[in-house]
This record gives structure tokens, sequence and C-alpha cells, in this order.
């Protein structure tokens, strides 16, 4: 018998849930960044990319690439959907404490740190569920977010510029949000400011206060400058739910390796359901890279030893941007601690015809043929985010053509 069909094929669509997110540097650069028009007299210089191994100061030190470069054999295989037993331990016994012992199973590894956080999203919220996120922001929260149908509910931070949160704004947020968690990032990006412990503590009190779980994106916690440290949130619990998640992304300066950890504190009553559900969706996607993972303990040990030195090499290029650009009314720029990256705030007041950060941002590369990324992609419009990981004479150039396209847009030139 013959069956009747379509007569023709009709458009075939992607889902709504596939269509409600957007990376919003993604669409940045490829909507509104390709049709600019830089300054052809002028050498391009990029404070946009992000990536370490594209710079050559920055390259992955050729100790840790043997490591990889040993034993490949051994990844063939497929893994333990959380990762290799061998590689959680390590990981749970670095993130240890007295307080909390961790072991293998309060460990999951995964492809990034983006995809740790994506399956935080996933297991801790349900759609119309609010979370609440730092303002400003890495973007990829929003996405994710839009994606998943949840609402973001923005907390502030301080104007000081250490960068730390607005503890009362904060605490109103909580006793009045019905969030599903509490994210928080140190050290910052787009910021790079780091926290105290006391600060952290306070954070923490709050959340638990409200029984608030926190999720804290730690990716950056060994790149730090000389005399700082990064606490890690889930040390100082006193059995509150936290999520800590990191990786070797950045810690390698690495991205491409795409090998991250999720790792989980509290009271085990409280998140055993939060552990299973983290097992589900591992069971089904989101594996890291087995190569890299296998190699976490070698490489990790590894990266200490030159970590130190690249930190240093982006301190110094941060204190240049700090001391060059001092002085210049309407621009001010938080106390970098840490991280890749370092904040110019913007007074739109003192300049003219300049009202946002995008137009910041694409004047500055259409006149000096600077590029640097808006801070309305952090969802902040008083800023412009910096990358600071070029060369020095680069940086050298840039502060000179900044303080020229400043002196023709301010309204009162110091």
């Amino acid at each position: 018998m013959q069956v009747a069909g379509k007569t023709e094929w009709t458009d075939i669509l992607p889902s709504e849930e596939c269509t409600r997110g957007k990376n919003p540097i993604r669409a940045y650069v490829e909507n509104v960044l390709s049709k600019a028009k830089p300054n052809p007299e002028k050498t391009k210089i990029t404070f946009t990319l992000g990536d370490p191994a594209v710079y050559p100061e920055f390259q992955v030190d050729s100790s840790v690439t043997e490591l990889l470069a040993s034993d490949t054999e051994k990844s063939l295989q497929l893994l333990d959907p959380q990762g290799p037993e061998a590689a959680r331990k390590y990981v749970a016994e670095a993130y240890s404490t007295p307080q909390w012992k961790l072991n293998a199973d309060d460990v999951f590894l995964t492809m990034g740190g983006s995809s740790g956080l994506w399956l935080l999203l996933n297991v801790l919220t349900n759609p119309g569920d609010n979370i609440l996120v730092p303002n400003p922001s890495f973007p990829l929260i929003f996405a994710m977010a839009e994606n998943r149908n949840v609402n973001l509910v923005k907390y502030d931070l301080e104007a000081g510029d250490d960068g730390y949160i607005d503890l009362k704004d904060l605490e109103k947020k909580l006793s009045t949000s019905k969030a599903k968690f509490l994210l928080v990032n140190n050290p910052s990006n787009p910021l790079g400011t780091v926290w105290s412990e006391d600060h952290i503590k306070d954070v923490l009190a709050l959340a638990n206060k409200y029984r608030v779980p926190v999720i804290a994106d730690e990716m950056y916690e060994t790149l730090v400058f000389n005399n700082f440290k990064a606490n890690c949130f889930g040390k100082f619990s006193q059995g509150q739910p936290v999520f800590v998640f990191s990786g070797l992304s950045k810690i390698c300066f690495a991205p491409g390796w795409r090998c991250g950890w999720i790792v989980c504190y509290g009271n085990q009553n409280i998140i055993a359901g939060a552990k299973n559900g983290l097992k589900r969706l591992c069971q089904m996607y989101h594996h890291p890279n087995s190569l890299s993972a296998l190699k976490i303990p070698e490489i990790f040990d590894a990266s200490k030893k030159f970590g130190g030195e690249r930190m240093e090499l982006v301190e110094n290029k941060a204190k240049l941007i700090k001391e060059k650009l001092s002085g210049l009314k309407g621009i001010s720029l938080y106390n970098t601690k840490g991280a890749l990256y370092m904040a110019l705030f913007i007074d739109f007041k003192q300049f003219k015809n300049i009202d946002t950060s995008q137009t910041f941002a694409l004047k500055l590369l259409e006149e000096e043929n600077i590029n640097v990324l808006p801070g309305s992609l952090f969802y902040n419009d008083n800023m412009v985010r910096l990358v600071i990981m070029c060369p020095d004479e680069d940086i050298e150039e840039f502060t000179e053509r900044f303080k020229g396209f400043y002196s023709r847009h301010a309204l009162n030139v110091c």
C-alpha cells in the first residue's frame, strides 16, 4: 500500500530554546565590529583577545606540552563520565581543608569552565527561576540563562576600586529575588579584581542567611599578582552549598585544552540531589578532553612553575597602563590585582558626542585603530575592557594614542 507523503519540503527551523540565547561578544564581533572601519594609517592594537595562546609572551610552557604528548594511548578509551578517578582525587585533595575533606565523588570534570557553568545552571534551575549575577559580569551566563529561560537579577558592586560586592544591595536582592543561586566571580573577568578573605566570608554569611546556594567562578584562581591571594569560596563554607568551578584553560594559559572541574562543598544531605543531577548530566555529555583530564595532576603541578612569571608580566603591563593614563578626568581604573583584564570606567558627562561604551569603543577603533570591548557586552555601559597581554611596546603606543583620542573628545582636557 502506497502511503501519501508531503509534496514539498518545508524549512527545518531550529528549536525555540536554541534561538533564545546568543553570546553577546560573538554577536558584537560578527554584526558590529565586522562593519567598523579602523584607521588604516595606524597599526592595529588589539585588547579584545582573551586567549593567552595567541600572545608571544604567554605561549604554553614546553614542559606542559611535553606532558600532554606522552602516554597518548591511554587517552584513546572512554573515561568515567565524571572524569578519571585519579584526576578527580587529585583535584579533591587540592581543594580540601582541615574542615573539608573532599573525595573524588565531590569532583566532576568538565569540558572547560563554560561547561561547568552550563551543567550547574541546568542542575540548579528550572525555566522561570531567578538567579543572582554580578554587574558587570562575563556575558556567557546571560546567554546561557536566556537559553534556559531563566531570569537574571543583577546585584551591584561598590564604587570603590576594589570591586567588592555592595553587601546592602546583595542582601536586598537575596531577600526578595527567591534566587536559586548566587553567582560570584573571583578573580573577576572583566574587572581583574581580587576579593579579600573577609569580604568572601561576608558574602557567604548573607547567602547562608537567606539559604541561597553559591556558584563560584574561580577560573582565574591562580592568576593573581604578587602579594595577593585568590581565596576559594568553598573553603569558607560552614556547611552551606558552594559549587566552585575552575580548570586548566586559564591556569595553564591554554583554553583550547577544554578541561575544567566542578568542586562541591556543603552538608552532603543538602547537596546530594545536586550531585546526583550532575552525575546524570555527565552521563550524557560535556565530558572533558581525555588527554588533558588524565594529565591534570602533572599539568597542574607544572603550571605552578611558570604561572607566577606570566602574572608578573601581566602585573607590569597593568601598572604601566595605570601610570600612563592616571589623571585623565572622566577616566578611572579599577585596582587590578589578577586575571588578565583591566576595566577603564568612563564618565560620559566629561566627553563630547560620546555617551555609550559602544560609541567610545568604535570611535577609538576608527580613529586610533585600537580595539577594546565595550562594557555593554558585560552589562555595564560605563566601561570598556582591556585584555592586558599584548607586548609592552603596544601598550606604550596605546597609551599615547589614547591620550590623543582623549584630548580630541574630552570636554575639559587636563
